[in-house]
């Protein structure tokens, strides 16, 4: 039985609105159910007990549908369907690379996972893809899972910090705003300044020393979070809010760490691995996993393509996507930053320059 808008509209946006055309969220949803069957589909947005509606359970399949036309054709494709339907998040980064580099563009042959030789070994990069009789350009793709060593330190000591929540009394607001990561004897600074505030209504700062950053005590109503830099200029960070109410008291702390993930170096060098040195190549990191990353991480790469090193990677693309606001409802936007090697022995071909400045990131680079 296949999806009308009918469906769609009733039983998964509810009151919702997306910016695409009822015909074509039609054909989306009912690519999605020819590849992986209507259960797959309904299965999409069950989560335990509860069946989730709106904008994102939505968007998810009608994006999935959009990207799976960029397979048409494609030789090999079936080991990466299969890990679409096992959800694994690498399949997704690699088809969106596929959308990026293919979709709405017949000219534009591909294959998945093409054998090359690499100097004595037989490698498999994740793609190769041509525009009409052109060069073939082989493309690696790799994705920065929120799981990192770094990461899980911090959320560690982010999880130390907001859990005082529980252990105080009285009601008031805090947020710990950090300008620098603190070692292990300032956060424990940082703890006992909490438990010594905890009791107080009014609304003042505490600056923390040597450029610790600042706590700021009861600026709003408990509960109620605002996003402030106070006057520092923007930086990376990873932030977590915990919230309190016992016995009718109201309380929360906020947290606000600066990090800038720094994978960037390590994930080039792996992939570059991956390609041949007698053809165009190109590696493409999916970074939603990774804070900062489309800020900070061009100039982490622009110092890695030297004469010297990585000459076989003709560019790297750092992409991402999410779902952003529009005249006429939500809409899935992916982005993109080529970062051109001028030290490639193969420059990236034209084709694929203009094709990835379709999507361009509104991200300003971080100065160096």
């Amino acid at each position: 039985m296949t999806y009308s808008w009918q469906d769609i509209q009733q039983d998964w946006l509810g009151d919702s609105l997306i910016a695409i055309a009822p015909d074509e969220a039609v054909a989306a949803f009912n690519g999605v159910m020819d590849k992986f069957g209507r259960d797959w589909v309904e299965a999409s947005r069950t989560h335990g007990d509860g069946m989730a509606r709106g904008v994102t359970p939505t968007l998810h399949i009608v994006t999935l549908g959009l990207m799976l036309r960029a397979l048409n054709g494609a030789p090999n494709s079936h080991g990466l369907l299969e890990k679409l339907r096992n959800n694994q998040p690498d399949a997704w980064a690699e088809l969106c690379a596929i959308y990026l580099l293919c979709s709405d563009s017949p000219e534009v042959s591909k294959e998945i996972e093409p054998e090359v030789v690499v100097g004595q070994r037989n490698r498999v990069p994740d793609i190769r893809a041509r525009s009409g009789e052109s060069p073939w350009t082989y493309v690696e793709v790799t994705m920065a899972s929120r799981n990192s060593a770094a990461q899980r330190e911090i959320l560690n000591s982010l999880e130390r910090l907001t859990c005082l929540v529980d252990n105080s009394t009285g009601s008031f607001a805090l947020e710990i705003f950090l300008k620098r990561e603190p070692n292990d004897e300032e956060l424990g600074y940082v703890e006992q300044q909490v438990r010594e505030g905890c009791q107080s209504t009014e609304a003042y700062e505490v600056e923390l020393p040597s450029g610790l950053g600042a706590l700021y005590w009861n600026h709003y109503a408990p509960g109620i979070a605002v996003i402030d830099d106070h006057g520092e200029p923007y930086r990376p960070g990873l932030g977590v809010m915990r919230t309190a109410v016992i016995d009718g008291q109201h309380r929360h702390i906020i947290v606000r760490w600066p990090f800038t993930d720094m994978r960037a170096e390590a994930m080039l060098t792996a992939e570059a691995r991956q390609l041949p040195t007698d053809a165009p190549g190109l590696v493409m990191i999916q970074t939603s996993g990774a804070v900062g990353a489309m800020k900070a991480w061009r100039s982490l790469i622009e110092r890695r393509l030297q004469p010297t090193m990585h000459t076989r990677v003709s560019a790297v693309c750092l992409f991402t996507s999410a779902i952003q606001p529009s005249e006429s409802g939500e809409q899935w936007r992916p982005e993109c930053k080529v970062i051109i090697n001028p030290h490639a022995r193969n420059p990236l071909p034209g084709w694929i320059a203009n094709r990835l400045a379709l999507f361009p990131s509104h991200e300003a680079d971080l100065p160096t």
